[in-house]
């Protein structure tokens, strides 16, 4: 659409002093600004597009980003870049609370340590969970196998032991 200014995203192998953190498309980008409080002309030069490679190598829908100075850290969770992946986190944190009977500041703790660490820049989360994040792709018992044991892959009948507590 014309009203978003493009923006070139340096490909991921490039060092470049400016990340810019997918937000998904259109409609994930609209949700996002309305629950930051944000319009497109207050982010100027903060917002990107990119279009990935689709279906039978045909150009996918137009993806939306923006500069990680404009998202907020949550303070239980520094990754939840909206409130959506807030309560997904907090779903994770309940799963392993229950699966693992560990108390909820240990599972907080666990999804700190696997998502929340900060980047190379030591301020920023080095990953953020924002509008239609791949970490979506999987359920919260799936990611609490995986924050707890460090892998959700294991032979059938064995059960690796859990990582050490943060």
């Amino acid at each position: 659409s014309g009203r978003w200014h493009h923006v070139v995203v340096p490909a991921p192998r490039d060092p470049a002093p400016a990340r810019y953190v997918c937000i998904g498309v259109e409609r994930d980008l609209d949700h996002f600004l309305g629950e930051y409080g944000l319009t497109v002309s207050a982010l100027q030069d903060k917002i990107a597009t990119r279009v990935p490679v689709g279906v039978g190598g045909l150009p996918g829908p137009v993806e939306y980003l923006v500069h990680e100075s404009v998202l907020r850290s949550d303070e239980e969770f520094p990754c939840a870049g909206d409130a959506e992946a807030l309560q997904f986190c907090r779903a994770v944190a309940d799963q392993l609370s229950t699966e693992f009977g560990i108390t909820p500041g240990e599972a907080a703790a666990r999804i700190v340590r696997h998502w929340c660490e900060p980047g190379d820049d030591g301020r920023t989360p080095r990953t953020w969970i924002v509008g239609s994040d791949i970490a979506y792709h999987e359920d919260p018992g799936f990611w609490a196998k995986h924050i707890y044991y460090g892998t959700h892959w294991w032979p059938p009948g064995d059960t690796p032991a859990p990582l050490p507590s943060p």
